[in-house]
């Protein structure tokens, strides 16, 4: 009989060798509905840091269009009757450069490492200064139009909701489709390791599946877990090459404990099934 359930093996996967004996004898299933539970439930504080992170750069652009009152876009260009560069900083905490508009295009980022939004002649430069990821949206695109507080907080405001159900959808179909081709290529490592030395003996391919699934949990739980707080902090950088060998080596070295317990289980198994 089954013993554990899906929300006992989110922690129990970090040290529970009944956990990895129970889900290779008596769990079904090739462990994808158990990879999809599991992230339902991580993806959530992850949409959230988006969802904070989304509303701060929302306030700042309001704060610039508070300060300047509007931006006028036609003709492909974007235009200001003010001193260039001209400086916007954070109402609240007055070193906190939050634009820089500059029609005349000398200022770039690299003068400006840590502002936000940098606007020019013909584009408007949405920067995050510490993974110095820029998002560029160009005038044309905007058409002719003058983008004032109020039009903004009416155009905006209204999609935030929709716009973070959408990031919880997509980047949960997204994760669901990594875990599971993670899933696939870890398991077929580690059958084709432990076979040398006839650790699977017993051991279907599907059992296999679900133990990978739970030994991958820690390091998708602390992946989570860091995007979320370099969301909410705005330091998102990507994923770095050693994190990600970190996160495999983490992944088999509990795909060789899970291979390991219930080797030890079936030497017993056999010890108390043969007659001398």
């Amino acid at each position: 009989m089954r013993q554990f359930k899906y929300y006992q093996a989110y922690f129990c996967s970090f040290f529970s060798a009944k956990l990895y004996r129970d889900v290779c004898q008596n769990w079904t299933g090739l462990g994808f509905a158990y990879i999809f539970s599991l992230l339902l439930w991580l993806v959530i504080p992850v949409t959230f840091s988006f969802f904070f992170l989304s509303l701060k750069y929302i306030y700042d652009f309001q704060q610039v269009l508070h300060k300047v009152h509007q931006i006028p876009v036609a003709g492909e260009q974007i235009s200001f009757q003010l001193p260039m560069p001209y400086y916007i900083y954070d109402q609240h905490d007055p070193k906190d450069l939050i634009a820089v508009i500059d029609t005349t295009d000398k200022t770039t980022l690299e003068h400006v490492p840590n502002v936000r939004f940098l606007i020019r002649s013909s584009d408007v430069l949405i920067h995050q200064p510490y993974s110095h990821n820029v998002l560029t949206l160009p005038a044309s695109a905007l058409g002719n139009v003058v983008i004032n507080e109020q039009n903004f907080i009416n155009l905006v405001y209204p999609y935030v909701g929709l716009g973070v159900l959408g990031f919880y959808i997509i980047f949960l179909i997204i994760s669901f489709v990594y875990r599971i081709l993670q899933m696939l290529i870890y398991s077929a490592l580690g059958y084709l390791f432990f076979k040398r030395k006839r650790w699977h003996q017993g051991l279907e391919y599907g059992a296999v599946l679900r133990l990978s699934a739970i030994a991958i949990t820690p390091a998708v739980v602390m992946s989570c877990a860091l995007e979320a707080v370099n969301l909410y902090t705005n330091q998102f950088k990507g994923v770095a090459l050693w994190l990600l060998l970190f996160y495999f080596l983490l992944s088999m070295s509990y795909l060789f404990f899970a291979f390991h317990v219930n080797r030890s289980e079936q030497q017993l198994d056999q010890k108390n099934q043969d007659p001398t």
